[in-house]
């Protein structure tokens, strides 16, 4: 996660650098926001090569880090409530992570 924070956050810097300067006119400052943009669209395609890239970066880290399993969690249910198929599906902890997490970046 450091990694993608400092990926993100030099790319951030940079936009910013060169849009504070006296001479940038609204075009080029148009074209570099929209380039950003589609970094942070690219970067959350990339999810998967950026996970692979920090459990070899750090092995040690690679044998603890595994997505634990959860049970399902059953609420009770009353009398008037039906059974809705909606309420059934639950997410993967690996896709919990890359929703709650990873693609808030991107938003």
């Amino acid at each position: 996660m450091a990694k993608t924070w400092d990926r993100i956050l030099i790319q951030f810097n940079k936009v910013s650098r060169t849009l504070q300067k006296e001479g940038v006119d609204l075009l080029t400052a148009t074209s570099l926001l929209e380039s950003l943009e589609e970094f942070t669209e690219k970067l959350c395609e990339k999810f998967d090569k950026i996970e692979d890239d920090a459990k070899n970066t750090m092995p040690c880290i690679n044998q603890h880090y595994q997505y634990e399993e959860k049970r399902q969690r059953k609420r009770k249910r009353y009398f008037d409530e039906s059974k809705s198929p909606d309420e059934e599906f639950t997410e993967s902890p690996g896709r919990m992570f890359r929703m709650q997490t990873f693609t808030l970046i991107t938003v």
